[in-house]
């Protein structure tokens, strides 16, 4: 427990610290459909941009068949390098 709570102190830390920057190359977002928004990336993406929705929620999106669309997508775009 103690080390669960050691890095949720690290997390929170890295998170007040962070400030995003724009990002001008190629970037690929992949959405849980319950939350089918960009969360504020758009802001960040000067570049060129592609969404792709996965059903589910941020959770459900990295379970049993999810995860394989999702891998499959990611595969694609990993391939084209």
């Amino acid at each position: 427990m103690r080390y669960l709570f050691q890095v949720f102190q690290a997390n929170r830390i890295a998170i007040t610290n962070y400030q995003p920057q724009p990002y001008s190359g190629k970037v690929v977002l992949f959405c849980a459909s319950s939350t089918a928004e960009d969360r504020g990336w758009s802001s960040l993406i000067t570049g060129e941009s592609e969404t792709h929705t996965i059903l589910g929620d941020h959770y459900t999106m990295m379970r049993s068949s999810q995860v394989q669309v999702l891998a499959q997508q990611l595969e694609t775009y990993l391939n084209q390098k």
